[in-house]
């Protein structure tokens, strides 16, 4: 049976509260979230920063006057990847797009949220007694508050994958 976009958020957000619920906050659990999210956090640094060489390739470019660019929009993503969760559900409802969909955490290259270490997420599903030393980047707020991933789900995610992703407007031509 395949579940339109709605009814799979329905699912996979009740799947997420009651695993939430269920969630065993050990000291281990604690320290597996901040270093993960400190992992994402360098990776976000890493994107922003070739994102930001890319830009610079750009303006030269529209300085110099290029026939082709115009203008230039950039926006960095990263694809969460828990594959467990992808083969088992899109067997049974087909709702792959939609787990990739929830698995993207887009941000652009001037967006000091997600680089600002002085911001800690550690709200919303994180206990009261949460370490403040132990840092939550927007990335894994964003993840298990936002989107359908429980902190199982997060502690279970193996990989993931950078992207820049650059669109070069073209100066109009008449017809």
């Amino acid at each position: 049976m395949y579940l339109n976009k709605e009814d799979c958020k329905n699912f996979f957000f009740m799947r997420k509260w009651q695993l939430n619920r269920e969630f065993e906050w050990t000291v281990e659990n604690r320290k597996r979230i901040a270093e993960k999210s400190n992992t994402i956090m360098r990776e976000i640094a890493c994107t922003v920063e070739e994102a930001k060489k890319q830009e610079a390739i750009l303006k030269k470019r529209l300085a110099d006057g290029d026939y082709f660019v115009n203008d230039y929009e950039i926006e960095c993503e990263i694809l969460f990847a828990y594959w467990d969760i992808f083969e088992n559900y899109d067997k049974d409802c087909g709702t792959r797009l939609f787990l990739e969909e929830q698995s993207t955490i887009s941000f652009s290259i001037d967006n000091p949220v997600q680089l600002d270490k002085e911001l800690n997420w550690n709200i919303e599903i994180f206990p009261e007694d949460w370490d403040p030393n132990m840092y939550v980047s927007y990335a894994v707020h964003e993840l298990c508050c936002h989107n359908i991933w429980s902190l199982q789900d997060f502690l279970k995610i193996s990989e993931f994958y950078s992207e820049v992703n650059i669109r070069i407007l073209k100066n109009k031509q008449r017809l």
